[in-house]
């Protein structure tokens, strides 16, 4: 009888043993995904905030470009004018 008991306290320590292990393993493998969670939400985050950078670095070209665009027609507006007024001058000399 005693030697069943200290084979039962062997397997039993065995056991214990064993699912010591195997815990500290899922702890280690969950470790793995909480830090690769961590990491996978800090890519998604860059992902989004470079998204919104090129939506609003997008919207300011076309804002530039619609005062450029303006810009240039101020200009040739300015350079017809100028271009008149010399024409109407010639005119007026002879």
């Amino acid at each position: 009888m005693n030697r069943m008991k200290k084979s039962i306290v062997a397997t039993l320590i065995c056991s214990l043993a064993l699912a010591s292990c195997d815990y500290s393993r899922k702890s280690e493998r969950e470790r793995e995904r909480e830090s690769q969670r961590q990491t996978d939400d800090a890519a998604r985050k860059a992902g989004h905030a470079a998204y919104d950078a090129t939506q609003k670095a997008q919207k300011a070209a076309k804002e530039l470009g619609r005062e450029l665009q303006s810009a240039g027609d101020q200009a040739k507006k300015g350079w017809d004018d100028a271009k008149r007024e010399q024409d109407q001058k010639k005119a007026t000399e002879h």
